[in-house]
């Protein structure tokens, strides 16, 4: 289930939580608080700087903590699957392509500016390198969770929430390969999408 899958927060839950286990009731008393804070704060929860960090918790309890909440930051993984280091991105929905490599490396954040040195003024295989030293390589698989912002788009019931469960080796074989410094930074979602499904048939 969490090795090259698509579901849903729902579906984990259902599939992990016990009918009428106090697990159970505890995430449907997380994912009823959910619903009310997006009634009240819906600009706060359709965020991802603000909201990751709950989403990633729901994920967990839906799972019966069979995935366990890590951290954030460099010394922890978003999320741990037995000792495996996981790192949950979020898209837009319906969207083509999403960015995975690391925050750092998004827009005008610390590592941008010397990746974009690397790619112009060095080599590209350089810049790529630095890019997965400091992205990809620590991880071992990854969570891709329907939490994009979408402009005049409501946030949705959490556990209507889609999760793209994938293996590094399949996200990087999946990455966009361009000839600008966005050179492995974006996954193409409809290639991935493609090459889960073929798995699973």
């Amino acid at each position: 289930m969490f090795n090259n899958y698509i579901t849903t927060i729902g579906d984990i839950a259902l599939k992990c939580l016990g009918t009428g286990s106090k697990e159970e009731a505890e995430f449907n008393k997380a994912v009823d608080v959910w619903v009310k804070m997006t009634d009240c704060f819906p600009h706060m929860v359709a965020s991802g700087r603000s909201s990751y960090i709950g989403i990633q918790e729901l994920i967990c309890m839906a799972s019966a903590h069979r995935l366990k909440y890590g951290g954030q930051g460099p010394k922890a993984p978003d999320f741990w699957f037995g000792s495996k280091w996981g790192e949950t991105k979020s898209f837009v929905p319906g969207k083509a392509k999403a960015h995975v490599a690391a925050s750092r490396f998004f827009a005008k954040n610390s590592s941008s500016e010397k990746h974009r040195k690397l790619h112009e003024e060095v080599s590209h295989e350089s810049a790529k390198k630095f890019l997965f030293e400091h992205s990809y390589d620590k991880n071992d698989m990854y969570c891709l969770t329907g939490t994009g912002k979408c402009k005049n788009t409501k946030p949705v019931n959490p556990k209507d929430i889609e999760l793209i469960f994938v293996d590094k080796h399949m996200l990087i074989s999946c990455l966009i390969q361009r000839p600008d410094k966005m050179n492995f930074k974006e996954v193409d979602l409809k290639l991935l999408r493609s090459k889960i499904s073929k798995l699973n048939t």
